[in-house]
């Protein structure tokens, strides 16, 4: 987990496992895991010796407990291998309809621009309070900002360039319900944060506080993220939450799990304890919420590698 480079073969057969694992603790109904898990472990076949990192796991810590069912996948490839990620992804969205299929499809016209680095394709099962998501991103060049924002503004039906932003358009995601675009999420990339301006600059983060009593005086490589629950929304403006990424802030999962709020989010329910009893996982990122501080979002990869079993 604390190393520099990923690791690589992935044990495939432990990735599948750990897939239906976490689908049936989570109740995912048995035809949707399938139509998921299929293409998914298809294209992770081709991809995990040279990026294991593409397929990314995640659980959300809440207070009514965990949701262990997410994850993305990202095609770093895109741009020399364009025809056979447009073919995947369009594997992963089809299942779920016409209207997830066209954005889907809007999602690849905008793939083409200069500005777009890759796309992701990502899965939320309902819970906290929120419905079954499906997710598409958009992962832009820093080099390509106003353009990024120009594309960004064009998909979600809002202006977003002319106005003040923490830092450079890194991602956008379109969180896809049954009826269509439910929200979509911006993150803003900040290369440093210290942690003493964070109440002043993005608002009370109790994550962030925490880190700070621990000892922890910035943050490098954080992502701000904004959230559009529909185009009017005047909340866009404000971060709603923060992720980082642990490695390059030389901390360790160990160390972050202990701090009170995080071992209080994470104690609330049984299979996150279950969760790593099961599989050797490495953690790559969390997020932290702004207020209350009532939401963990916790980024892992699996870390066993073919044979070691």
């Amino acid at each position: 987990p604390r190393c520099q480079l990923p690791l690589r073969n992935v044990d495939l057969g432990r990735t599948s496992s750990l897939l239906d694992w976490l689908a049936t603790s989570d109740g995912v109904d048995d035809s949707v895991a399938a139509s998921l898990h299929g293409p998914l472990l298809t294209r992770y076949a081709a991809d995990c010796h040279e990026r294991p990192d593409v397929l990314e796991p995640s659980f959300c810590c809440g207070e009514g407990g965990a949701r262990p069912y997410r994850f993305s996948y990202g095609f770093p490839t895109l741009r020399r291998d364009r025809a056979a990620v447009e073919r995947a992804f369009m594997d992963l969205c089809e299942p779920f309809g016409g209207v997830v299929v066209e954005a889907a499809r809007t999602v690849l016209r905008t793939a083409r621009s200069k500005a777009v680095e890759q796309v992701l394709f990502g899965y939320a099962h309902g819970g906290l309070g929120s419905a079954t998501r499906v997710k598409l991103y958009v992962q832009f060049f820093a080099s390509q900002a106003e353009l990024a924002l120009d594309l960004a503004s064009r998909m979600v039906g809002r202006t977003l360039t002319g106005t003040v932003h923490p830092g450079p358009l890194h991602l956008l995601c379109l969180d896809m319900g049954s009826a269509g675009v439910s929200g979509a999420k911006l993150y803003f990339f900040l290369d440093r944060l210290r942690l003493d301006e964070v109440p002043g600059r993005l608002g009370p983060i109790p994550l962030a506080a925490e880190l700070r009593q621990y000892g922890v005086s910035e943050l490098r490589e954080v992502l701000a993220i904004h959230r559009l629950r529909g185009p009017d929304d005047p909340g866009v403006s404000e971060t709603a939450e923060i992720d980082f990424p642990l490695e390059a802030n030389d901390l360790g999962w160990r160390d972050v799990r202990e701090l009170p709020l995080v071992r209080a989010l994470l104690d609330r329910d049984v299979r996150v304890a279950a969760l790593e009893r099961q599989f050797r996982l490495a953690v790559r990122r969390v997020s932290g919420s702004v207020g209350d501080g009532t939401k963990l979002n916790v980024y892992y990869g699996l870390s066993e590698r073919e044979g070691e079993r």
